[in-house]
C-alpha cells in the first residue's frame, strides 16, 4: 500500500511539472509587422508597391554584415528585378530590422503570393517565412449616368449677337496681351507620379523626389534605389 502511495504521489508530481522550454536557435528570426502592406491586401492593377517586413532576432547569434532576404518562392512576376534579393546585415539578438521589396502588380486579376527567406553563407536558411499575398481584382462596370436634357436656348435678335462677337473679341484682345507667362512643368512629371503613387510622397518631400529625379535624369529605377537609400539612413 505504501509503495501504491509513493507511487501515486511521484506521478502527481510529474504531471505537475510546467513543461521544459524550447531551446532557443542560435539563429531565428521572427516577422512582428508588415509595414507599406498588409500580409494580403488588394492592389489596383499595374501598379507598382512597396512592401515592409519588420523582422526582430530572436535568436541568440548576431547576424553577419551579409545576410539578405532572398525570392524563393511564389509569383516571380511580381517582384521587381532588382528586388529578388534584399540586404539585410548585420543585426544583434532583440533588435529590429525592415527588409524592403518592391512590387509590380499583375495586370491580370488574380491572387498572387511571394515567399522570402533570410541568408547567410555560415547558416543558410532561417528564420520565419516573409510572406505577402497580392489580390486583383477585375474592374468594375461603371454605370452609365443619366443624361440631363437641357433647355433649347431662345432666339436671340440679330443686332445683340453681332454685339456680343464684338465684345467677344475685344475681350479675347485684351487677354492675349495680359497673358503671363505659365510656369513650365516638371520635365519628370509622369516619373513623379509614379514614385507618389508607390507611396514615397509619405517619407520625402515633393522638392526632395524632384531632386532625386532630376539627378538620376529621370529614371525610376534608380530614383527608387536612392530613395530607399535615404529612408534607411533617416
Amino acid at each position: 500500500m505504501k509503495k501504491m502511495w509513493k507511487q501515486y504521489c511521484n506521478q502527481q508530481q510529474e504531471e505537475q511539472k510546467p513543461p521544459a522550454p524550447k531551446p532557443t536557435k542560435p539563429y531565428s528570426a521572427e516577422v512582428v509587422d508588415h509595414l507599406d502592406l498588409a500580409e494580403e491586401s488588394v492592389q489596383i492593377a499595374g501598379e507598382m508597391v512597396l512592401k515592409t517586413w519588420k523582422v526582430t532576432n530572436n535568436g541568440t547569434e548576431t547576424w553577419g554584415e551579409d545576410t539578405i532576404a532572398s525570392f524563393v518562392k511564389g509569383s516571380a512576376n511580381l517582384v521587381v528585378d532588382s528586388f529578388a534579393v534584399a540586404s539585410v546585415g548585420s543585426l544583434a539578438p532583440g533588435d529590429v530590422a525592415y527588409i524592403r521589396v518592391m512590387f509590380q502588380v499583375p495586370t491580370t486579376p488574380g491572387r498572387y503570393f511571394v515567399t522570402y527567406r533570410l541568408f547567410t553563407p555560415e547558416q543558410g536558411k532561417f528564420g520565419e517565412k516573409l510572406r505577402t499575398t497580392i489580390i486583383v481584382e477585375e474592374e468594375q462596370e461603371i454605370a452609365e449616368e443619366e443624361v440631363v436634357n437641357q433647355p433649347k436656348p431662345t432666339a436671340v435678335a440679330p443686332e445683340y449677337v453681332e454685339q456680343e462677337e464684338e465684345e467677344s473679341v475685344e475681350s479675347a484682345v485684351e487677354v492675349v496681351e495680359e497673358e503671363v507667362q505659365e510656369e513650365e512643368p516638371f520635365q519628370f512629371q509622369a516619373e513623379l507620379d509614379q514614385l507618389w503613387a508607390i507611396g514615397f510622397g509619405s517619407y520625402l518631400p515633393e522638392d526632395e523626389l524632384k531632386a532625386i529625379l532630376v539627378v538620376v535624369e529621370g529614371d525610376v529605377q534608380s530614383a527608387v534605389d536612392m530613395v530607399l537609400t535615404t529612408i534607411n539612413g533617416q
